[in-house]
């Protein structure tokens, strides 16, 4: 997979999500997760599964 990172888009993001966007190539983690895919199921299942919090402004 090619990847290209875009340095503005990422800060725009930050400005408009409040999110931190980022890629980690890691080759432990490509030996167990074959694809994009798989490696978002599993971040997506360990986001739901944890607790809501309130962040009260």
């Amino acid at each position: 997979m090619e990847f290209e990172w875009n340095s503005s888009k990422a800060i725009a993001n930050l400005q408009k999500h409040g999110v931190r966007f980022e890629v980690v190539s890691d080759e432990a983690v490509a030996q167990v997760f074959k694809t994009p895919e798989a490696v978002n199921r599993v971040l997506r299942a360990l986001t739901q599964s944890m607790p809501t919090v309130s962040i009260d402004e």
